[in-house]
């Protein structure tokens, strides 16, 4: 389970799991770690695996994705893979940041076009918009490219979560009972089978581009701010 700090990540599983992992109210990171909780759903024992977003207050996005990637790579030379995937995102965000968009390439880069089929794309925070509000949102981040249009045209699925153990365990359910194989993500093989360096796979390089990019436009900015103290 990944997304944004703050979309509900860890109250999903504690819903779930009646586990207690650290829930933040605010917009401060409470997830800094990859953290795992189980339990037994409709007869199966199910582990989640909670993950720090990328835009965590408390650590760079490259300690994040090493963080992740060690944890990947170690349970994939377990003979251990994932069954399923889930990206949280707030229906109640007005609008999509640019942050949010990077890190959902990130994201995108570490799984592979061929795991978007075990991808569970859950909108979190219906209790704050009105359903005409949240049900056009939902349909702008389902059709539009920049957002997550590609994802579910390689098999994606949007689900709604409300905020309860019954919505939790109901979205899970879905994704336990439809019939897949274990997907091996992207980043595994890079690291595990083709033996490459982290900067060196796509999610490494996607962030480097972004870093690179941001980098260029603070100093854009720097300058145009010192040009208008000179005049």
């Amino acid at each position: 389970i990944t997304g944004p700090t703050g979309t509900g990540k860890s109250t999903f599983i504690n819903h779930i799991c009646g586990s207690k992992l650290p829930v933040g109210d605010t917009l401060h990171s409470c997830t800094q770690q990859v953290m795992v909780a189980s339990c037994e759903i409709s007869g199966q024992k199910i582990v989640f695996i909670d993950t720090p977003g990328f835009d965590d207050t408390e650590r760079s996005r490259t300690d994040i994705l090493m963080d992740i990637a060690v944890f990947l790579e170690q349970t994939y030379e377990k003979g251990r893979m994932l069954d399923g995937l889930i990206y949280m995102h707030r229906i109640s965000d007005i609008r999509v940041s640019g942050i949010t968009r990077e890190n959902f390439e990130i994201f995108s880069k570490i799984c592979g076009n061929n795991a978007m089929e075990i991808l569970s794309i859950v909108t979190t925070m219906w209790e704050d918009v009105t359903e005409e509000k949240g049900a056009a949102r939902e349909r702008e981040l389902a059709s539009k490219v920049i957002f997550f249009k590609d994802a579910i045209d390689q098999g994606a699925q949007m689900k709604r979560h409300h905020n309860t153990k019954e919505s939790a365990i109901a979205i899970t359910e879905t994704i336990l009972g439809t019939s897949r194989t274990p997907h091996v993500l992207q980043l595994q093989r890079e690291i595990v089978d083709d033996r490459m360096e982290l900067p060196q796979t796509a999610a490494g390089t996607q962030l480097h581009t972004d870093l690179e990019r941001e980098m260029q436009e603070l100093r854009a900015t720097k300058e145009r701010m010192e040009k208008e103290m000179e005049e």
